[in-house]
Order: structure tokens, then sequence, then C-alpha cells
């Protein structure tokens, strides 16, 4: 297998939180609880693998764990 890191894909814009975000800041005055400032990010990020099977091809991924730096070596 050859291991691979997965990127993070695109946002859609439209699953329902974005739908919500965009309700609270179209209208004039109190948006609400977008009218705060938005909650940090997590200092690491969750890291998935993806094994791509170097026979046919075809690809799994496992469930990432929270690692500060990722290295792989040959």
């Amino acid at each position: 297998h050859e291991v691979e890191k997965v990127r993070s894909g695109r946002p859609t814009g439209m699953k329902w939180n974005a739908r919500q975000t965009r309700r609270g800041k179209a209208t004039i005055g109190n948006a609400g609880k977008f009218s705060k400032v938005p909650g940090g990010d997590k200092p690491t990020k969750k890291t998935h693998l993806k094994y791509i099977c170097s026979d046919c091809g075809k690809a799994h991924m496992r469930e990432g764990w929270r690692a500060g730096r990722l290295e792989f070596q040959e």
C-alpha cells in the first residue's frame, strides 16, 4: 500500500450552518449568535490517512488522530 495524507475538501456552502450564517448576516440589527467573535480552532488537527493499493489502485481511509506534525519515511 501507498500511504497519503488526506486533504480537506472544499465547503459546499449548502450545509445547514452555512445557510444559517447567511440568514443571520442578511438582516439589519442583532445577528444573535453570529454577532459574537467566532471561537478559535484547536491547536492540532486530526490527520486522516488514505491507503492506496499498489496493485489495483483501490483506496480506503482510516480515522485520523491528533498529530502536531506527520512525517512519512521511505
